[in-house]
């Protein structure tokens, strides 16, 4: 896929000091996160600050194919990123035939811990696909922005 977006948040559920998961409290609420536009040299470079940081643990549900994008995509922005320090939660829950998905996951994680995380279905992807029109184009609007860093949510819950 081509990465257009990369969003980012400080996760509360894995210790910073030893990588030991946290209990999370029930009524703890989401930050925002960090939503960066990759058509914009500026956000290209603190993902590429980031992502090459040794120092930085990331996780991330699917990291095979973030991981080629940022490492080989030449259009619309050259990437020429190498990820470092990355962690692919989904190979943690998934056996070695197929990979799990995040919503088969999350119908694992107790309703209380997951409650308040919004559904997936409140973009129509499919209008967009019908008329061969990109989905995620910039500058989003607030429905869309949350929408990008909703997965973050979905994650620190699984983790």
């Amino acid at each position: 896929g081509i990465a257009t977006t990369a969003a980012f948040q400080v996760t509360r559920s894995i210790c910073p000091e030893t990588l030991v998961p946290c209990a999370l409290p029930v009524d703890l609420p989401h930050d925002p996160g960090l939503l960066l536009d990759l058509s914009c040299a500026p956000c290209v470079s603190l993902l590429k600050l980031i992502m090459e940081s040794p120092d930085i643990e990331k996780f991330i549900w699917g990291a095979n194919e973030d991981c080629s994008s940022l490492l080989y995509q030449s259009t619309p922005v050259a990437l020429d990123i190498q990820p470092e320090a990355v962690v692919d939660a989904q190979l943690a829950f998934s056996s070695g035939q197929s990979r799990m998905a995040m919503r088969s996951m999350l119908e694992l994680v107790p309703h209380t811990i997951r409650q308040g995380l919004p559904e997936k279905d409140q973009l129509d992807f499919n209008a967009h696909f019908a008329q061969n029109l990109p989905v995620w184009i910039p500058p989003f609007n607030r429905k869309q922005a949350l929408y990008a860093v909703d997965d973050l949510h979905r994650l620190e819950v699984v983790l």
